[in-house]
């Protein structure tokens, strides 16, 4: 059920019907239709709605993912709890196919490396490279 309240701070909240959370009217898109003139849901689980239909996939299978990955970065394993964005779809750009859920930072990584494991790699080799404190004089001898 819908629910448009007042605080004492004269603030007014909503409930999203979406994530359950109450949160200001500001977080809502305005809707002629609906009684109190507002969507039903948040404006972040709207775009999380329509995210998900980019890729033909139901609530219940992102859910399912979730799941399946325990909540966390498929790559660095960092709990959705602790991320700014939360989990992100990955696809292949080419395919279209769904892979796994990533944070955002490892998602803009693959897209950025154009999806090329080599160049990955070669990113991930010079990393190392330069994060050993002798990388300079290794350098050098070659």
């Amino acid at each position: 059920m819908e629910s448009t309240e007042a605080t004492s701070t004269s603030t007014t909240t909503k409930t999203c019907t979406g994530c359950q959370r109450v949160l200001s009217t500001a977080l809502f898109t305005r809707k002629k239709g609906n009684r109190d003139g507002l969507e039903a849901r948040c404006i972040e689980c709207r775009a999380h709605a329509r995210r998900l239909s980019e890729y033909d996939l139901t609530p219940q299978e992102y859910l399912r993912m979730g799941y399946a990955q325990n909540w966390e970065c498929a790559i660095c394993r960092t709990p959705m709890s602790e991320l700014d964005h939360g989990l992100v779809v990955d696809h292949d750009h080419r395919t279209g196919r769904v892979r796994m859920l990533l944070c955002r930072e490892d998602n803009l990584v693959i897209g950025i490396a154009r999806e090329e494991p080599w160049r990955l790699r070669r990113c991930a080799e010079y990393t190392e490279l330069w994060k050993d404190e002798h990388a300079q004089t290794r350098i050098r001898q070659r």
